[in-house]
């Protein structure tokens, strides 16, 4: 809504007739918005309102902004005020509610006299939208019943308030009586204080400085004033602060008066220490401990007292602070004369003592009395002091740690002083715990913060009656070591199980506190038994364990480690001190079961008990040792513990002795009796089988917990998942139980040979045969399915756990270590050797086989039989090894031993798998041999024939050769499948490869060694079995002969005739002429048949071998004669055309005869799908072999040019101009006349040839001049483009991209090279001068043409031709003359760069010129570059003019307003132009700035570039309004200020003003023309930089030493500018005119201001700062106030 503004004020002001429409603001925010209009709340715009046009740029409107902001505050207040109206009345009908609920009522107060009365029944209702409460109105009685309760205000709503109504009248009110005059309601205390962080900001600053300067005049007059003086200067000091900071506080200056009386804390700490300091009433001598104490004490009641008085939150801080340190202090010095831990002690306790003072810290409880009338809510509450309390608990907590780490060191000779040192802690820090939390729950719950310093001090507590009796003993351990064992731990174990028991029976916060408590304790008890009591009880049992771990040695008794022999000079390490750690132990258990049971908590605990005295039956059983004598008990009494452990987990399973919770318990007791009788055991060789014997019967035994019986009683898959864990349990059981019987195995013979003392070989090897004949007699046992005594997973896990084992055994050289021993040595070996060797294998193969042949091994257990599988060969290799070694047979045939097995491997997997393909027709579905079988055997063949392959090829055995044949043997078994070989179609049949490749090596091998030099034996047997496996696969495989033909015999084809033909031309180039004319010979009968004769499906795969191989053998035959006559010492002339020739010759005639068959072919109506095929095959064979015949060519012809320099053969030269212009015109021919792919690809084959033959000729300096070859090809190129483009005949515009291309490359081509050249040995300009006016040409022309459509495809091309041309001319000439400084370059830089920009510049401008003179679609073109669809926006100038009259007749009328349509222009020709205007103006300078070093034309050059492009700048920005030409003048004045950075970087031009005016005049000339055009647009952008251009280097400049032409030409200057800033209300002008000139001023000023400050102390400059601050932060509103209009101000310029 609107309304006029006005008002219905009695004296209206005239002005407001003049408003018009004003709407009110949606919020209260809205009247200080900036951003916003006042009169119709539209978003501004920098010189007003868009919308109502209202200018803010009147001086008023900052009179406006101050109303608006006083109204907001005006109306923040009226909501306040009626908040506190809904307050109060609900406070006053709460006190009704209590009056009637209490029999007598005091009497009524008086009504409100300045409100309305309302009749005693119908209730005020005071109305308000969203203000401070969401009830829309409340009920106030007539009179008041009793004073409001003490209720604290409600927290300030968060809801934006409504605007006021927006009607033109205000709505009528009752009459009211006006208030009476009052001072305002005190604020309510619990609301936050609003201050302005920036306010708290300057009074912390200005508060530090006057601090440091009082401190500075404070030490000044104490070192150059008298006592008088300074004692006069500090109290005036002190007290003016106590009484400007209470002053302040009772004004309402909260802020200010808090720092003010921050700065009295000091002031007083200061004068304590200047009464010390001054030795003022004899102070100075006393001691300093005791003086600080009691100076601190009595500062406690000063600013406690001024806290009282003031209410300054810094003095309650500094108060409470004060209180700790100074008791600590007073009792520090109380004890002088006594040792420092003593006195730090008592500091500490005294401290702690003082933190007690935390209590006045927390609120006090409401007593539920109401307040006196006329008090605030809350009055007698004392407040809640946070900081205070958390600083006071700091000091608490730090005094009560260093009370605790003192106390141990205090009165050390005294042994029970810890009884009353720690016991003083422990009490101090239980009080603190009590005042927190309540012993009778009399104060509020703490916070948490309150809760944590409870349970930190309890903890304190806790420990330090914890220590008393540990530090007591320590102190009397030298004579009572037992004390030390049992004190601790009993004393801290029925303190924490005390604590517990009370802490059972509290509640709340005090119920924590305890709880924290008895943890600790049991932390204590925990750590004391660890450290003294177990440690003592284990002793025993640690001995024990330890010379088990040693391993016993020859004799019995004695140990084998001499590291810790040390051990067995403990006669009786049972002592008095371990009897009575375990009876503390016992002990312990018998006093927390007590207490539990009292408690009821002993079944919950019930686990932790028996588990003490598990560990106490565990560590009682070693001390039997030395009582008896006999080490033999202890290893039997654990396992009699374990084995009585055991059968009480029997019992439990079976319902006979229910364990319950304690199971795990007993199972631990099991675990651990068996472990330490088995360690315990090693100590001696008479007692080690003992615990080994226990430890496996164990193992097996404990099977029957998790046992089959138990499974079978399980039913349903949801037991599934527990079924198998149990069965995964027994397998790891028995897998233990085997490592177990392994060692046993390994130790056996060990512990028997004892006595006879054997070598270490002998003991080495019989050691290695226990290992080898334990590992396969388990493997033979495991191999047999026995499922009532053993079950499948156990299987599993028993041979997964004798893998690892048996490879090691079998792999380690056991028999040759045998063979190495002498006779004696193996006289005493347990088991003979070789016989002991056979045997074990001979167990392992037949383990091995079982898990092969028994049926009930084929299910169940897939991973582990593979396993054994695959381990049948190389265990039958072992075996047949060690009958070879047995029968001592010739060393020779051992290398064949592994093919012999891998064989047999083999030829039973062959057997299994053809067995297998034929299964009964009643075998069941599982039973049959699986293909996985087959498989497994022939891994484990190859994992014994792969090591003697690799063997027999590297080292130089007779029968290696043999051993290959073997092994290829061996891959045919492999390769052939139930379905044969050749008609297979298993994959299998690719190993029959292998066996040819094992083959073909042997008879390599076999040739080799039997020294035969002639290629012929090596090459021509293998292509004779590649070409009959070729024919017998063509004759029995899988593809019908007569119908098509088999790639397999057709690439075994080509195989076989590329071995025989290849390999011998390879070695072709050099001796007898009769090798190579035989091959050639042959490869071209080849070459010729395989083309002419007619290509059908069956046969064209073996007549394409034969057109390949011919091919391959003919180039190779050729071009191993022509290498090896270009690498002779003659030049060989002719001779290399007489190779090349007659191979060029077959590979075009077999070419064409192919092709022309392959057309013929297609043009046959009966061809079709594989003969269609055929027939396109032979077509691309034809052209491939052209296309080779051209590469071949080429490829000769430059290695000839590489072979032989070009001046030393005259026949350089012709090759390379016949090699081009005959590939040129091959390819010009090719794409008139053949218009076919093939053709095509076979025309750029040809273009590749010349474009080989003319890089080749360039590379080498042939011929000469090069443009003989270069304009023709690249003329060749052109016109083959165009030929295909059908150009001639129809010349349509739009031609293909890659057309385009390749008549630019033909251009380049022609143009290029003889712009890349170097310069002529004779200096002649002629080349340069020529190319350079002949690419301008063809630049420019290309340029014109470029408007044409028809005429694009060439005339961009010549476009980038011709510039190309231009710049690479211009490159060569000026590089260098660039790097010719400092000694140039000279004024022909100039020469040649000018004109090459010139042209650059040119060619762009014609492209801009024909864009937008050309027409699209019947339009003329517009100045500009818009889209068809596009606008002329606000950026473009209003006087943009058309180049022509639309077409049509112009409609009557005036023309429309707003942005009118723009006819289209070609885009890509715009950007080009620019592009290129661009390009030149960035080679001129980048040219010019690399010049710079040559110092005579340095000036001159940065001079006119800085010149030059502002004057470019400036005109194109008058000229070419479009956005091209704006980018083009921008990047001018660009480029014309780095010219002038890099000018400034080598020192020119001096002054530097001559060029940075010129630029900055540009700059504002553009930014004045730009301003004019558009009236939205801002000074900043456009005319900022070029006053800074203007200004700022000369401010620099002037900083330092200046000449007086700068000095007031710069001032006259600045004064100008904020001159013409002011009179056209520009901003910019404006703040950098006043800016610069500011500067100016203080730089021109500051000799003087340095000299003014270096007069005066420093300190007193701090004094003076802080004070200004200060009185600025107490009016820090009103100069906000004064700075946001100033601000507006200078905002209201454009």
């Amino acid at each position: 809504m609107s309304e006029p503004a006005g008002g219905d004020s009695a004296v209206p002001d005239p002005f407001a007739q003049y408003a018009g429409t004003v709407l009110w603001p949606g919020a209260l925010r809205d009247l200080t918005d900036t951003t916003l209009c006042p009169a119709c709340q539209t978003p501004l715009a920098p010189y007003g309102c868009p919308s109502c046009g209202l200018d803010l740029r009147h001086p008023v409107a900052a009179d406006l902004l101050a109303v608006s902001t006083d109204a907001a505050k005006l109306f923040d207040r009226r909501i306040a005020l009626i908040g506190r109206l809904r307050f109060d009345a609900a406070q006053a009908r709460a006190a009704a509610q209590q009056v009637q609920r209490t029999p007598t009522a005091p009497a009524p107060a008086p009504p409100l006299s300045w409100l309305p009365q309302p009749s005693a029944t119908a209730p005020l209702v005071v109305p308000i939208a969203g203000a401070a409460s969401t009830a829309s109105s409340v009920p106030v009685p007539s009179a008041h019943a009793t004073p409001a309760p003490s209720l604290s205000a409600p927290a300030m709503s968060t809801q934006p308030h409504q605007s006021p109504p927006s009607q033109s009248t205000p709505r009528p009110s009752p009459p009211r009586q006006a208030p009476p005059q009052s001072a305002p309601a005190p604020r309510d205390p619990s609301l936050p204080p609003k201050r302005s962080s920036v306010q708290i900001l300057l009074l912390l600053v200005g508060v530090t400085l006057v601090s440091v300067a009082a401190i500075f005049f404070l030490t000044v007059a104490w070192i150059f004033a008298g006592l008088l003086v300074r004692s006069l200067i500090v109290g005036a000091f002190t007290a003016g602060a106590l009484v400007t900071a209470a002053l302040l506080k009772r004004r309402g200056l909260g802020v200010t008066a808090e720092g003010i009386g921050a700065l009295a804390v000091v002031l007083v700490l200061l004068d304590a220490w200047s009464l010390r300091q001054n030795d003022l009433f004899g102070l100075g001598a006393t001691e300093a401990d005791g003086y600080w104490g009691v100076t601190l004490l009595l500062c406690t009641v000063l600013f406690l007292g001024w806290n009282a008085v003031s209410g300054l939150r810094v003095a309650s801080v500094a108060g409470f602070a004060a209180a700790a340190p100074g008791l600590g202090l007073l009792l520090s010095a109380a004890a002088v004369g006594q040792d420092g831990v003593t006195r730090v002690y008592l500091a500490c306790l005294g401290a702690a003592v003082g933190a007690l003072i935390h209590r006045f810290t927390r609120v006090s409880p409401s007593t539920g009395a109401a307040a006196p009338a006329g008090r605030r809510p809350g009055a007698d509450r004392a407040p809640d002091r946070a900081p205070e309390r958390a600083i006071v608990f700091g000091f608490a907590v730090v005094s009560l740690l260093g009370a605790l780490a003192t106390a141990l060191f205090v009165d050390p000779g005294i042994e029970v002083a810890p009884l009353w040192l720690l016991g003083a802690v422990a009490l101090v820090a239980a009080v603190h715990a009590a005042m927190v939390v309540g012993v009778r729950s009399a104060l509020p719950a703490p916070g948490a913060g309150s809760l944590v310093f409870a349970c930190f001090c309890s903890a304190v507590a806790a420990l330090a009656l914890s220590l008393i009796a540990l530090i007591i003993a320590i102190r009397t351990s030298t004579s009572t070591m037992p004390l030390l064992v049992t004190a601790p731990l009993l004393v801290a174990l029925a303190l924490a199980l005390g604590l517990e028991f009370l802490s059972n029976r509290a509640t709340g916060a005090r119920r924590t506190a305890e709880r924290v408590a008895a943890l600790t304790a049991a932390l204590a008890a925990g750590y004391f038994g660890l450290a003294t009591t177990l440690s003592a009880a284990a002793w025993p049992l640690g001995v024990a364990v330890v010379r088990g771990l040693t391993v016993f040695s020859g004799d019995p008794g004695t140990t084998f480690n001499p590291l810790l022999s040390w051990f067995d000079e403990l006669d009786d390490p049972v002592g008095a001190t371990s009897l009575w750690a375990l009876g503390a132990l016992v002990a312990a258990g018998a006093l927390a079961a007590a207490s539990w049971r009292a408690g009821g908590l002993l079944r919950a605990r019930a686990r932790l008990v028996a588990a003490l005295f598990a560990a106490t039956l565990v560590l009682a059983v070693p001390f039997t040792g030395p009582v008896s004598g006999l080490l033999w008990l202890v290893t039997a009494l654990f396992a009699l513990v374990g084995a009585g452990a055991l059968l009480a987990l029997f019992a439990h399973q079976h319902g006979r002795l229910p364990l319950g919770s304690l199971r795990p318990i007993v199972l631990a007791l099991v675990i651990v009796s068996i472990s330490l009788g088995f360690l315990v055991g090693w100590a001696r060789s008479d007692t080690w089988w003992i615990g080994t014997a226990a430890g496996i019967l164990a193992l097996v035994v404990a099977r029957g917990l998790l046992g089959a019986g138990q499974e079978a009683n399980v039913s349903g898959p949801a037991d599934q998942p527990a079924r198998g864990r149990r069965a995964q349990g027994r397998g790891a059981l028995l897998a233990g139980a085997v490592l177990l019987t392994l060692l046993a195995a390994v130790v056996a013979p060990w512990a028997l040979t004892l006595g006879a003392r054997p070598p270490a070989s002998v003991l080495l090897v019989d050691q290695l045969r226990g290992l080898t004949a334990a590992t396969a007699l388990l493997q033979l046992f495991f191999a047999v399915p026995l499922p009532r005594w053993v079950q499948l997973t156990e299987r599993r896990w028993a041979f997964r756990t004798l893998l690892a084992p048996t490879i090691l055994a079998f792999a380690l050289p056991v028999a040759s270590l045998a063979a190495a021993l002498d006779p004696a040595g193996r006289a005493d070996l347990l088991q003979p050797e070789p016989v002991a060797g056979i045997i074990h294998t001979a167990v392992l193969l037949a383990a091995a086989a079982l898990w092969l042949a028994l049926r009930g091994n084929r299910v169940g257990a897939p991973i582990e039989r593979l396993t054994a599988i695959v381990a049948l060969a190389p265990v039958l290799l072992l075996l047949l090894s060690a009958v070879l070694r047995a029968t001592d047979a010739p060393t020779t045939v051992a290398d064949v031993a592994a093919p012999v097995a891998a064989i047999l491997c083999c030829a039973l997997g062959l057997t299994l798998g053809s067995l297998g393909s034929r299964t009964p027709p009643g075998t069941p579905p599982s039973m049959p041999r699986r293909p996985s079988d087959r498989l497994a055997l022939e891994a484990g063949a190859l994992l014994v024939l792969g090591p003697a392959t690799i063997t027999a090829i590297a080292t130089g055995r007779p029968l290696g050769w043999v051993a290959l044949l073997l092994a290829g043997l061996a891959a045919l078994l492999a390769a052939i499948a139930s379905d044969g070989l050749f008609g297979s179609r298993s994959p299998r049949r690719h190993l029959g490869w292998v066996a040819l490749c094992l083959g073909i090596a042997g008879l390599w091998l076999g040739l080799s060694r039997s020294g035969t030099e002639a290629l012929e034996p090596y090459v021509l047997p293998v292509a004779a079995v590649l070409l009959v496996l070729a024919a017998l696969i063509r004759r029995f495989g899988l593809v019908d002969r007569r119908t098509a033909g088999s790639p397999v015999a057709g690439w075994l084809t080509l195989a076989g005739l590329l071995v025989a033909l290849v390999p011998l031309a390879l070695v072709s180039g050099t001796g007898a002429l009769a090798r190579p004319l035989a091959v050639a010979g042959v490869s071209a009968v080849l070459l010729l048949v395989g083309c002419a004769v007619r290509w059908t499906p069956p046969r064209s795969g073996y007549l394409a071998a034969a057109t390949a191989s011919g091919a391959l053998g003919l180039l190779v035959t050729s071009g191993g004669r022509i290498v090896a006559l270009l690498r002779g010492p003659e030049d060989a002339g002719l001779l290399i055309e007489a190779w090349l020739l007659p191979a060029l010759l077959v590979l075009v005639v077999a070419g064409i005869l192919s092709a022309r068959s392959g057309r013929r072919m297609l043009g046959d109506a009966s061809a079709a799908g594989d003969a269609h095929i055929t027939a396109r095959l032979a077509v691309r064979t034809g052209y491939g072999l052209l296309t080779l015949a051209i590469t071949f060519g080429a490829l000769a012809e430059v290695l000839s040019l590489a072979a032989v320099a070009p001046d030393e053969t005259p026949l350089a030269a012709p090759r390379v101009i016949l090699l081009a212009l005959a590939c040129a015109a091959v390819h010009v021919g090719l794409i008139r006349w053949d218009r076919t792919p093939e053709g095509r690809a076979l025309a750029w084959a040809a273009l590749s040839g010349a474009g080989v033959a003319l890089l080749s000729g360039y590379l080498h300096g042939v011929p000469v001049p090069l443009e003989i070859v270069t304009v023709p090809v690249g003329l060749a190129i052109v016109a083959g483009r165009l030929l295909a483009a059908d150009f001639f005949r129809n010349p349509l515009p739009g031609a293909a991209r890659s057309t385009q291309f390749w008549i630019q490359a033909g251009l380049l081509l022609a143009v290029l090279p003889s712009a890349t050249l170097p310069q002529a040995p004779d200096g002649s300009l002629l080349r340069p001068i020529l190319v350079l006016a002949l690419g301008g040409a063809l630049a420019i022309g290309g340029a014109a043409l470029s408007a044409a459509p028809a005429w694009h495809p060439l005339a961009w091309s010549a476009v980038a031709a011709g510039l190309v041309a231009v710049l690479l001319t211009a490159l060569n000439r000026v590089s260098p003359l660039l790097d010719s400084v400092p000694d140039g370059p000279d004024s022909r830089l100039e020469g040649w760069l000018l004109p090459a920009a010139l042209l650059t510049t040119a060619t762009g401008i014609i492209l801009v010129a024909g864009a937008r003179r050309g027409t699209l679609a019947g339009l003329p073109a517009a100045v500009g570059d818009r889209a068809p669809d596009g606008t002329i926006g606000d950026d473009a100038r209003d006087d943009i003019r058309f180049t022509g009259a639309l077409p049509g007749p112009t409609p009557p009328g005036p023309t429309p307003p707003g942005p009118q349509r723009a006819p289209a222009t070609d885009a890509a020709a715009l950007l080009t132009g620019y592009g290129l205007v661009v390009l030149a103006m960035a080679g001129v300078l980048g040219a010019e700035v690399a010049a710079l070093g040559y110092e005579p034309l340095a000036t001159i050059r940065v001079v006119l570039l800085a010149w030059t492009f502002s004057a470019v700048h400036v005109t194109l920005f008058q000229l070419d309004p479009s956005r091209g030409g704006r980018w083009v003048a921008w990047l001018a004045i660009i480029a014309g200020g780095v010219a002038v950075i890099a000018g400034y970087g080598h020192g020119v031009p001096h002054p530097i003003e001559i060029v940075s005016v010129p630029l900055a005049v540009a700059l504002v000339a553009s930014g004045w023309l730009h301003l004019e055009a558009t009236p939205s647009a801002r000074s900043w952008p456009w005319l900022a930089p070029g006053l800074v251009v203007l200004l700022v280097p000369s401010l620099l400049l002037d900083v330092t030493e200046s000449p007086l032409w700068r000095i007031v030409g710069l001032g006259v200057l600045a004064l100008g500018v904020l001159l013409v800033g002011l009179r056209q209300r520009l901003q910019a002008p404006f703040v950098l005119g006043a800016v610069v000139l500011l500067v100016h001023g203080l730089a021109q000023l500051w000799p003087w201001i340095a000299l003014a400050y270096a007069a005066v102390a420093w300190w007193l400059w701090l004094g003076i700062g802080g004070t200004l601050l200060i009185v600025l932060a107490a009016r820090y509103e009103q100069r906000i106030r004064n700075l946001k209009q100033i601000a507006l101000g200078i905002s209201s310029l454009r």
